[in-house]
């Protein structure tokens, strides 16, 4: 290409010409700086050292422009990097929250898995069930089947699709079915005891007592046989509360006792449960219990476990805990065949005042001894010994504060002697309304109750009365009141009462081996 149109003008160029006019240029333009203030002068330096150092950029603009690519490269990666960072995190999260789930469920797997989980259910539901029975089987046993019933019901809503539960309701049932009324309540026997023998080596020793001991008490096993018989002739025990109801206005007449039909009622009492002093302490006289007592128990309690047991300090000074008397004799014997208790009903025993209740030092001349709180001691435990009686099924009597006879005494003195019990025993063993009269003497005849002394004893909450003989039974119901016999078994009916008792049993297969005979006459 020619230089005429490279440079686009006609002529050629002259390079030297072009360098001498660039030179006058040059100078124009310094000596008008020089011209210039010195502030602007200033100005225009720093302007031109401004365009000087930006020149370069001007003259690469390729590269600045690379300059920024960078950069932003440089953010968008630190900003990636984060967010991958933020995911793996995540990741990491939810990887370790599934691993701990899959480890829980590999440690529960024995007891969640598919297989077992059904047995482990099964079985316990079935634990259940049994547990309920067996609960509900201890008071069909004893005929109350309304509560059996109940108790089965207790599982809950669903009681009626277990099928055992269900067998079981339609077992009750078809026993309750078959129960048979007992016809008449004044056909309901009533045999008492009185302290029950333990070592009969020590009781017949040749004392004073031994006489005494003979005519008027069993042997424990003497008492055992006497159980086992009245069992296998088909006796049931009932409580003295279970042959009457009361209506509102005071009128007495004969409950519904329903029992099989080869099940017979009766009632078995005890009378003076005390545990007097001369019986169990011996020479002394310190009026404690000692290994020359006359070989009965000591003391009627409770053990560790809250069960009733008897206290019994044998020849040897070894103090012995168990069934050495009426009570808990007949709390195991019930336990062993519960078909022998209608409803849990075991018996009455009746106490007086004097010395203590149960054994224990309630008297409150022994506070004065015993210092209050050893003596309040006394009296909470005799209280406990009360509360699970009752609890048990057995009623408390009253035997009369001390026992003077109530046939021949005044108004005012048997009111005074039921008020001394109301003092000092009631708050013990609780009120009653059964009153055994002492020696078994009634303070009237087979007439109506009338007159001041029946008028004090009603007025102190009596309505059940209990007086002696020998008959089979009797049993008077009356408006207020009920009235019935004790028959008492003691060693001399044993040698001389045959005939008393063969409704109940044969005597010759109760006396005891150890028993001296033959017993004195009275």
């Amino acid at each position: 290409m020619s230089d005429k149109y490279r440079h686009g003008f006609d002529e050629p160029w002259d390079a030297e010409k072009a360098l001498e006019k660039r030179r006058e240029m040059f100078q124009m333009a310094e000596d008008h700086v020089k011209k210039q203030p010195q502030e602007q002068r200033q100005y225009t330096e720093r302007r031109s050292v401004q365009e000087h150092t930006r020149a370069p950029q001007r003259t690469t603009p390729v590269r600045r422009n690379r300059k920024k690519r960078k950069v932003n490269i440089k953010g968008w990666a630190i900003l990636i990097a984060i967010g991958l960072a933020v995911l793996a995190l995540l990741i990491g999260l939810i990887v370790l929250i599934a691993g701990l789930f899959s480890s829980n469920e590999d440690a529960t797997a024995p007891t969640t898995t598919i297989a077992e989980e059904p047995i482990e259910s099964t079985e316990s539901i079935e634990m259940k069930i049994s547990a309920v029975i067996e609960r509900a089987d201890r008071y069909a046993q004893s005929y109350d089947y309304d509560s059996a019933i109940a108790v089965l019901h207790e599982y809950g809503l669903d009681w009626e699709l277990q099928s055992a539960l269900k067998a079981a309701e339609t077992e009750y049932l078809s026993a309750q079915s078959a129960l048979v009324r007992w016809e008449n309540t004044e056909q309901i026997p009533h045999l008492s005891f009185r302290a029950l023998i333990v070592d009969a080596e020590r009781a017949f020793d040749g004392d004073e007592d031994e006489l005494t001991y003979n005519q008027s008490m069993l042997t424990v096993n003497e008492f055992r046989k006497v159980l086992e018989l009245l069992y296998e002739q088909g006796f049931v025990l009932v409580n003295m509360h279970d042959m009457v109801k009361e209506s509102e206005n005071g009128e007495c007449s004969q409950s519904d006792i329903y029992l099989p039909a080869d099940k017979k009622p009766i009632v078995l009492s005890q009378e003076d449960v005390n545990y007097y002093q001369y019986r169990v302490d011996g020479p002394d006289e310190d009026t404690l219990p000692d290994e020359q007592g006359d070989g009965f128990a000591c003391q009627l309690l409770l053990d560790d476990n809250g069960n009733i047991t008897c206290k019994y300090i044998d020849k040897d000074g070894n103090v012995l805990y168990g069934a050495y008397d009426f009570v808990p004799i007949v709390e195991e014997f019930v336990a062993e065949h519960p078909d022998f208790s209608y409803r849990g009903a075991k018996g009455v025993i009746a106490v007086t005042g004097v010395e203590g209740v149960f054994g224990f030092q309630t008297h409150p001349d022994w506070e004065t001894t015993l210092g209050e709180d050893a003596y309040m001691q006394q009296i909470r435990q005799a209280q406990g010994v009360s509360s699970t009686l009752k609890e048990n099924g057995w009623e408390i009597a009253c035997y009369g504060y001390s026992k003077i006879s109530f046939a021949d005494s005044d108004a005012d003195t048997i009111a005074a002697n039921v008020k001394r019990w109301d003092n000092q025993v009631a708050p013990i063993v609780g009120k009653t309304e059964i009153l055994f009269y002492p020696y078994g003497l009634d303070i009237g005849s087979v007439d109506y109750y009338s007159g001041d002394k029946y008028q004090v004893l009603s007025d102190a909450g009596y309505r059940f009365f209990c007086n002696m003989d020998a008959s089979e039974y009797w049993v008077q119901l009356r408006d207020g009141y009920m009235r019935q016999a004790r028959r008492v078994l003691d060693g001399y009916r044993l040698e001389y009462g045959e005939e008393f008792f063969d409704d109940l049993f044969d005597v010759n297969e109760i006396i005891d081996e150890a028993r001296p005979r033959p017993v004195p006459s009275l």
